[in-house]
């Protein structure tokens, strides 16, 4: 007995770090600075409530961001973000690629770290492409766009070798080529990067990132809670 509990522990902790999965489904009250970097200005913040991650620019010269800490630009991954707007009627969040963990700054700035991403609005959404050009704003294809309804949506992105692919609810919105120029590619979410226009929120109820590559982190606490219930079966 005491021979196969140790190895049903050895394979859980293996498989913990090769399962190529991190869901954050935001039950602590700060973020893991093990996953996330924080880049904020002015009044800007975040809260947790509720389970849900809540980003709030109250004002033009706020803004904050949310970056996946790991430069996911070479790796086959897929990013799920559950996500509703309010007050993103003419201000639009971001969910995406920039090419660097930058903090918010004016929009002439921001516009040179664009990479492919939604924009999500208050009952619509669009997709930016890679620039042409590394360093200038890109395109937003015309038809990589919608229409929804003022609800959670699910967006999900497919970082491939050479492409991304958009999805939202499930329903694939289209293909872009990535510029292979861009030698690194960082996820985030924001309802606002500007110091110079926009405010909102955004409330992320779950980030689901999969992949080969991507490797889980698992909360202390928790791991401790399920070695100790393992170790009173050895007794």
């Amino acid at each position: 007995m005491r021979k196969a509990c140790l190895l049903f522990l050895s394979l859980y902790i293996i498989g913990s770090a090769t399962a190529g999965e991190i869901l954050d489904d935001f039950t602590s009250p700060t973020l893991n600075e093990k996953i996330w970097v924080v880049k904020k200005a002015g009044k800007a913040n975040y809260e947790i409530k509720d389970s849900v991650l809540i980003l709030t620019s109250p004002g033009v010269p706020d803004g904050i961001l949310i970056y996946y800490k790991e430069d996911l630009d070479d790796r086959d991954v897929v990013i799920e973000t559950k996500a509703k707007g309010e007050g993103l009627v003419n201000n639009g969040g971001t969910i995406g690629f920039f090419d660097a963990i930058v903090e918010p700054d004016v929009n002439t700035t921001m516009w040179t770290h664009y990479l492919t991403q939604f924009w999500v609005f208050d009952g619509r959404f669009y997709i930016k492409a890679d620039p042409e050009i590394v360093g200038q704003k890109g395109p937003n294809p015309p038809n990589l766009q919608g229409n929804y309804s003022n609800d959670w949506h699910l967006f999900k992105i497919v970082n491939k070798e050479k492409e991304v692919d958009f999805y939202v609810d499930d329903k694939f919105i289209g293909t872009v080529t990535k510029n292979e120029k861009i030698n690194s590619r960082y996820f985030m979410v924001t309802p606002d990067h500007y110091t110079t226009h926009y405010s909102g929120t955004l409330l992320i109820d779950y980030i689901k990132l999969s992949g080969p590559s991507i490797l889980p982190v698992e909360p202390r606490d928790k791991l401790s809670v399920r070695w100790g219930e393992i170790k009173s079966g050895l007794r």
